[in-house]
């Protein structure tokens, strides 16, 4: 084997390694909004980088992904964008190791709250991997999603559901809805984590779609999501409570009430069972039941007050 090919084996085996640490997942079919941004279409490493150096991009990747796990956001803002600027100098602009990096600064600044530069990282992520992959890749789907969620923060709901629903346009139709029951193949786990992406994609267009005050698309949005989670892992399974308990607050808008309080219940027992009682979305659900109990009673009373008058 000649050299070149041996230098060419350590490089690819290297860059895969940086790949391993990009922690946060990304994503789809390229939008016509975002296209990839000019300072970024040419141009790749103006030489092979060195082990050091790669090492250092690594540590960086690692350390930006241990404080982000431990919800430590303002010490890995320097690494975050560390990882950016050695990811480009060390492969370029169109490489999956640059977008991801970009993408985890991005994820970085959604949880500081700045929205707005979060957003941008999130396109210049998804223009790339847009360019760079085949339309429907994972990666490019889930790109799409990280920024859908992020225009859904800043109240572009538009945007948002209108990327959600480019990402379930690449899916034929039998993936949108629960799978025919019988025997198990190969390919049921690998059709079973797609159809949980898809159900995951639903819920958050349904939640996007009541945010907009379009109660009639989401709630029927949400009750597909919540008949495919149920399909593919039931209902003892926290995906599954989420879209309930998104579900559930769709019919309250609707006064719906004993509706509403039966799926919240659902959703309210999964996460207390999975997750304990003092668990952020177990409190959250808490919440919410206790909102839909007022709103309840608020109606019941002001339907009283009406036959009074």
């Amino acid at each position: 084997m000649s050299f070149a090919r041996i230098a060419l084996l350590v490089s690819t085996a290297r860059a895969n390694s940086l790949r391993a640490l990009c922690f946060h997942r990304l994503s789809l079919r390229p939008a016509p909004f975002l296209p990839l941004p000019r300072p970024f279409c040419s141009g790749g490493p103006p030489r092979a980088p060195s082990v050091a150096e790669e090492q250092r991009l690594q540590a960086s990747l690692r350390a930006t992904a241990e404080l982000c796990r431990r919800g430590e956001y303002d010490g890995a803002v320097a690494h975050a964008q560390e990882a950016v600027t050695d990811a480009r100098s060390l492969f370029g602009a169109r490489h999956p190791v640059y977008a991801a990096a970009v993408n985890n600064n991005a994820l970085v600044m959604k949880k500081l709250g700045k929205l707005e530069e979060a957003a941008k990282g999130y396109q210049e992520a998804l223009g790339i991997y847009s360019v760079i992959l085949p339309s429907g890749h994972k990666n490019v789907l889930v790109a799409s999603t990280n920024l859908a969620l992020c225009l859904r923060l800043l109240k572009r709901f538009d945007e948002s559901a209108e990327i959600y629903r480019d990402v379930l346009a690449q899916y034929p139709p039998e993936m949108l809805s629960p799978p025919d029951t019988g025997g198990s193949s190969p390919g049921d786990e690998s059709a079973a984590s797609e159809r949980m992406f898809v159900a995951s994609v639903m819920g958050h267009l349904g939640s996007v779609l009541k945010a907009s005050g379009d109660l009639k698309s989401a709630r029927a949005t949400l009750e597909d999501a919540v008949s495919l989670s149920v399909a593919v892992v039931g209902e003892a399974d926290v995906r599954t409570a989420s879209v309930m308990n998104d579900l559930a607050l769709v019919m309250t808008e609707q006064n719906e009430f004993e509706s509403a309080e039966d799926w919240m219940s659902k959703a309210l027992a999964v996460r207390r069972t999975l997750l304990g009682d003092h668990h952020p979305d177990a409190k959250q659900s808490v919440d919410n039941m206790a909102m839909i109990f007022a709103r309840r009673e608020k109606a019941l009373g002001d339907g009283g007050q009406r036959q009074q008058d």
